[in-house]
């Protein structure tokens, strides 16, 4: 659980965070290097669904 002030802070910080992120690490990339990420970061969250438990059985 997040307090109010935690929410706050966050709020504050993310775009900042994100732009730092895409400064650092996206605008790295090729348009080529980007679809790779993203074919992998769909392998990889379809297994992470997958191999969840169910909740409540």
């Amino acid at each position: 659980m997040i307090t109010p002030e935690g929410r706050t802070a966050l709020e504050h910080a993310a775009p900042g965070h994100a732009q730092e992120v895409r400064r650092l690490f996206v605008d790295r990339l090729t348009a080529e290097q980007i679809d790779h990420l993203a074919e992998i970061s769909n392998a990889l969250l379809a297994h992470l669904r997958t191999d969840r438990p169910v909740v409540g059985d």
